[in-house]
C-alpha cells in the first residue's frame, strides 16, 4: 500500500477552483495541488449571486481567477445538499460498462420524482458498492444556464459527500474511515461520514445553525453503525491539511469549496459524481496531464519488457508440465472417475440434509423477527427469502433496531431502505428495513438448485 500511494502521491498534480452553493451566496476557493502538498491560492464570496446581474458578478469571477493566475481554470460546483440525492448501492458482479444500465433499472426506486425528469451519475465506491447521485432536470438546467449566461466554464456540478470523498483521496487510496462529520448553516445541519456500512454517507436534516442537532447526529452515527460517543468532526477536519494559505482565511468557512478545488485540481479520484451533461463538461489545461503521461509511459515500457520475459518462461515451463502429464494421464483418468463418483455421492446426501434444515430455517427466522418487533410496534409488510428479509411498519423507537438485528444470530448487515418518518399519530416512526439472513453454508449442489427456485415469502401481514 505505501508503494501504491507513493505513485499515487507524485501523480497529484493540478491547479483547480471549486464553488459551493450557499443559500444565496457562492463561496469560491482555488487550490494547487502538488506531491509536497496543497496551496489554497485564495477563497472569495459572491454574495446574492441569483438576485444580481450576470455580468456584474461574473467580472468578480473573473478578477479572482486573475489574481490566482487560473483564468483557464474550469470549476466543479457543488450543488446544494438539499436538492441532491445521493444513494449507496451494491451491484456485485456487474462490471463497470454496465452499471449504468443496472442504475437506469432501478432508478426509479431511488428518488420521488417524475419518470424521466431526473439526471445521474455514479461513482465505484469499494468493492460491488456504488454512489448515485440524483438531480432533477430542471434544477441542473437552471444553474447551467446561469453559469453559462456569466460566462463561468464548469467542469462539473456535484455534491457535497462526494468532493468530501474525493479530496481525502487525493494523496491516500484508502484514508482511516470509521468517523463523522459536519457542518450547520443557514438553519440546516449536514453530516457526512465514512464507516464498513457505508463507504460514502451525506445526509442533510432541519435544525438550528448554531449547534449540531443531537436528533440528526444519532440517526447519522445510527446509519454509519458508529458508538453514539463517536466525535462529530468540523468539515476542515477530515480533508488534508493545505501547505500553504492565507491566516486570514477562515478554512472552515470554505470547507466544501476547499474540497470541490481539490477534487477540480485531481479529477480522476474514486467517488467524484458529475452531474452535468457530457456535452458542457469543460477541462482543465492538458498541460497537467504532461507529468502522468511521461510517468505512464515509462510504466508502460517496464510492463512489456516483463511480459514478454514471462511469455518465453510460461511456454517452456507448459512444455516440460505437458511431457510430464502425458506420462501420468492413465493413472490420473481412474483416479478422476472414483472422485467423481464420491462427490456426487456426497452432493445428494448433502442436498437431502440441507433441504430438511430450510424449513426449520424459515420458522426459526420467523420466531426471531417476531421477538424483536414486539408490541407495540408493528409490521405491515413482510418479505423472505432465501437470503433476505424485508419488513416495513410503525415502533415508537425504530432508530435501534438495525441494531437489535444485527446483534441476533440469524441476521447481518441490516439497514433502513427509506428515511424514519412519523406515523398519523404523530407518535410513531414509519420504518422499512431489509436484513441479510445469516445462512449456513451449503454445497454447491443446493445453491445451483435455490438459484433456480422462486424465492419464498409472504404479504403484508399485521
Amino acid at each position: 500500500m505505501a508503494d501504491k500511494n507513493t505513485f499515487r502521491k507524485w501523480l497529484s498534480i493540478g491547479t483547480g477552483v471549486g464553488i459551493e452553493i450557499s443559500g444565496k451566496n457562492l463561496l469560491v476557493a482555488a487550490t494547487k495541488v502538488r506531491p509536497g502538498g496543497i496551496d489554497v491560492l485564495g477563497v472569495t464570496t459572491i454574495e446574492r449571486f441569483a438576485e444580481r446581474p450576470a455580468s456584474e458578478w461574473a467580472n468578480e469571477y473573473s478578477d479572482f481567477l486573475k489574481s490566482c493566475a487560473g483564468k483557464h481554470l474550469a470549476a466543479t460546483v457543488v450543488l446544494p445538499r438539499s436538492e441532491i440525492i445521493v444513494r449507496e448501492i451494491a451491484l456485485p458482479g456487474v462490471k463497470d460498462e454496465d452499471v449504468p444500465s443496472a442504475i437506469s433499472y432501478q432508478l426509479d426506486s431511488l428518488h420521488p420524482y417524475p419518470e424521466d425528469d431526473v439526471v445521474f451519475d455514479w461513482a465505484r465506491l469499494s468493492g460491488p458498492v456504488v454512489a448515485v447521485g440524483i438531480a432533477r432536470k430542471d434544477l441542473v438546467a437552471r444553474y447551467t444556464n446561469l453559469f453559462a449566461e456569466a460566462g463561468v466554464v464548469v467542469s462539473a456540478f456535484s455534491v457535497s459527500g462526494s468532493v468530501l470523498y474525493a479530496a481525502r483521496r487525493v494523496y491516500d487510496s484508502a484514508p482511516v474511515t470509521g468517523f463523522a462529520a459536519g457542518m450547520s448553516r443557514d438553519g440546516r445541519v449536514e453530516i457526512y461520514g465514512e464507516s464498513d456500512a457505508h463507504p460514502l454517507f451525506t445526509n442533510a436534516f432541519d435544525a438550528p445553525a448554531e449547534a449540531f442537532s443531537a436528533r440528526a447526529v444519532a440517526m447519522a452515527l445510527s446509519e454509519l453503525r458508529l458508538v453514539p460517543e463517536t466525535e462529530v468532526q468540523k468539515y476542515e477536519r477530515i480533508l488534508p491539511s493545505p501547505r500553504t494559505i492565507d491566516a486570514t482565511i477562515p478554512l472552515g468557512d470554505y470547507a466544501l469549496a476547499y474540497a470541490a478545488a481539490i477534487a477540480s485540481a485531481v479529477p480522476r479520484r474514486a467517488g467524484r459524481l458529475n452531474l452535468l451533461p457530457l456535452d458542457q463538461r469543460r477541462v482543465n489545461s492538458k498541460l497537467v496531464y504532461i507529468p502522468t503521461a511521461v510517468l505512464g509511459s515509462a510504466a508502460l515500457l517496464l510492463l512489456l519488457a516483463n511480459v514478454f520475459y514471462s511469455d518465453i518462461e510460461d511456454r517452456r515451463f507448459q512444455s516440460i508440465l505437458q511431457e510430464q502429464v502425458k506420462d501420468l494421464a492413465p493413472a490420473s483418468k481412474k483416479a478422476d472417475t472414483l472422485d467423481l463418483a464420491t462427490r456426487n455421492s456426497l452432493k445428494r446426501i448433502q442436498l437431502i440434509d440441507q433441504y430438511k434444515r430450510q424449513s426449520q430455517a424459515d420458522l426459526d427466522a420467523l420466531n426471531e423477527l417476531t421477538r424483536i418487533v414486539a408490541p407495540p410496534a408493528w409490521v405491515n409488510t413482510f418479505e423472505m427469502n432465501r437470503t433476505t428479509v424485508t419488513i416495513a411498519g410503525e415502533a415508537d423507537q425504530a432508530a435501534g433496531m438495525l441494531k437489535t438485528l444485527d446483534q441476533s444470530p440469524l441476521f447481518m448487515n441490516s439497514d433502513f431502505t427509506m428515511p424514519l418518518g412519523r406515523g398519523a399519530d404523530g407518535r410513531t416512526e414509519l420504518f422499512r428495513i431489509r436484513t441479510t439472513r445469516e445462512m449456513p453454508p451449503q454445497p454447491p449442489l443446493l445453491q445451483q438448485a435455490q438459484a433456480a427456485r422462486p424465492g419464498t415469502g409472504a404479504g403484508p401481514v399485521r
